[in-house]
């Protein structure tokens, strides 16, 4: 059952997630030569592999799809050793933590003051 960009499988009466990309996907990742940041271009790869982390509930399944997304870095310009870099970062994570809600993005409304513009 293919959602957004994730594949969900009943293999076995188990649930399995996976990359979904529709036939027409193309490679639309920033070029490495982009005028952007270089923490962005450093970080991009990085980002990519902890979404393949978070999506894909099999390790095997994580390594053939981390694989594929190395050859589309390549192809956008990225140098191999931030690919290895970066996807050794990912693929040291903890999956069940990365899963879990970030304290970070959580909002604690106790402190908030909201004021009327009259």
């Amino acid at each position: 059952l293919p959602f957004l960009d994730i594949l969900i499988s009943n293999i076995n009466g188990c649930i399995k997630t996976s990359i979904y990309r529709k036939p027409t996907s193309t490679n639309h990742l920033l070029h490495y030569e982009s005028c952007h940041s270089n923490a962005l271009r450093r970080n991009l790869p990085y980002s990519q592999f902890l979404r393949l982390k978070r999506l894909c509930s099999d390790n095997r399944d994580f390594e053939i799809q981390s694989h594929l997304l190395s050859q589309k870095l390549l192809m956008r310009g990225y140098p191999r050793h931030c690919i290895s870099t970066c996807f050794q970062r990912a693929k040291n994570q903890n999956r069940t933590k990365l899963l879990l809600p970030n304290k970070m993005n959580q909002h604690d409304n106790s402190d908030r003051v909201v004021c009327p513009l009259d």
